[in-house]
C-alpha cells in the first residue's frame, strides 16, 4: 500500500460528532476527488482547487448503469424468492434468472440514460452501444455462472437475506476544522451493512483491477478510507472495506482490505495545504494521456511543464 501520505491523528476519530466553529469560510471537498491524490495529485489539484475536471468517461457512465442493476435487484429481491421458490425444475430456475438480469439491465440501462439526461451529458450512439454492451456482458456473464450450478444456486437465492442496515448511494457528509477553515466532505459509497458486529463498504470498480501482488490500487483504497472517515463521524464505524473488481473474472474479483481513517485524514491535511496556497510537486508521470486537451493546457500553466 502507498507510503504517499504522512500518519496525522485525526480528529474526527478523537471526536465522532465535530462541531466546527461556524465563523470559518466552509469548503466542500467528495471523497472521490480527494482519492484522486494517490493516481495523479496534480490532476486532483486541479480539480479540487481550481474546480478543473474533463468530461465523464463513458466507462464510468456503465459504472452508474451496474449500480442501479445491484439497485434493482435489492428492491426485488422479495418477488424474486416467492418465484424461485415456487419452482422446482433447474431449467426453469436458469430461464427465471436471465429474465430476472433481463429486467435489471433494462431498468439499470433506462436509469443511466436518464441520470445522464439530468446532468446534460449527450451519450452519442457509440457511446450507448458501449454503455448497452458493458451492461449485458456483465449480466451475461453472471447468469452464465450461475447456469453451472442451478440446483445449489436456486436454494441460495431462496435462503438468502438482504443484510441488516444496507444502505445504497447514500449520501453523507462530515465537517473538519482546520485553522483557516472547514472542509464540508461528502461521499456517497456504492454499499455498506452490518456484517456480524462491524460495519462493510463495497466500492464496485470497472476498470482494470490491479495483479494480486498489488491486491487494491491505491486510490481504491484511500476512497474507501474516505467513506470510512465519514461514516464514523456519523456514529458509523466501518472497519473493514472491500472493493469488488467486475472485469476481474477470477475468484479474486471481491477483495477485501482494513481502512485506515488517520490515512485519509493526512489527505486532508494535504488538500488544506493546497488552499493555503501549496501546489504538488509536479512530475511527467502525471501527465495523463486521458485528459482532455484543455486540462492539459491548464496543467501546462499551473504545473510549467
Amino acid at each position: 500500500m502507498s507510503n504517499f501520505f504522512r500518519t496525522q491523528q485525526s480528529p474526527i476519530q478523537q471526536q465522532p460528532q465535530v462541531q466546527p466553529q461556524q465563523s470559518l469560510p466552509v469548503v466542500r471537498v467528495r471523497v472521490s476527488s480527494v482519492s484522486g491524490i494517490e493516481y495523479n495529485p496534480c490532476c486532483a489539484y486541479l480539480n479540487i482547487v481550481k474546480g478543473i475536471s474533463g468530461p465523464v468517461q463513458i466507462e464510468a457512465i456503465a459504472g452508474t448503469g451496474h449500480h442501479f442493476i445491484r439497485e434493482w435487484w435489492l428492491s426485488h429481491y422479495a418477488e424474486i424468492q416467492e418465484q424461485i421458490r415456487a419452482t422446482q425444475s433447474r431449467f426453469e430456475v436458469y430461464d427465471q434468472i436471465k429474465g430476472f438480469w433481463v429486467k435489471a439491465v433494462q431498468y439499470g440501462l433506462n436509469k443511466t440514460i436518464e441520470r445522464c439526461n439530468q446532468d446534460g451529458f449527450n451519450l452519442s450512439e457509440q457511446d450507448y452501444l458501449f454503455l448497452e454492451n458493458s451492461l449485458l456482458e456483465g449480466s451475461l456473464r453472471e447468469a452464465t455462472i450461475e447456469a453451472f450450478g442451478a440446483d445449489s444456486r436456486r436454494q441460495f437465492l431462496i435462503d438468502y437475506s438482504v443484510p441488516n442496515g444496507m444502505i445504497l448511494e447514500g449520501p453523507f457528509s462530515c465537517q473538519v476544522p482546520f485553522p483557516n477553515r472547514i472542509l464540508e466532505v461528502t461521499a456517497h459509497p456504492d454499499l455498506f451493512f452490518i456484517a456480524g458486529s462491524d460495519y462493510v463498504v463495497y466500492d464496485y470498480k470497472s476498470g482494470v483491477p490491479p495483479n494480486l501482488n498489488v491486491w487494491v490500487h491505491p486510490y481504491h483504497k484511500l476512497q474507501l478510507d474516505g467513506y470510512s472517515f465519514v461514516l464514523n463521524a456519523n456514529g458509523i464505524k466501518v472497519p473493514l472495506g472491500v472493493v469488488f473488481y467486475t472485469q476481474d473474472f477470477t475468484m479474486f474479483r471481491v477483495r477485501p482490505v482494513k481502512l485506515e481513517l488517520n490515512r485519509f485524514y493526512s489527505a486532508l491535511c494535504l488538500v488544506n495545504e493546497w488552499f493555503d496556497g501549496k501546489v504538488p510537486e509536479f512530475e511527467r508521470k502525471y501527465v495523463c494521456g486521458r485528459c482532455a486537451e484543455f486540462v492539459k493546457e491548464e496543467c501546462k500553466k499551473v504545473f510549467r511543464w
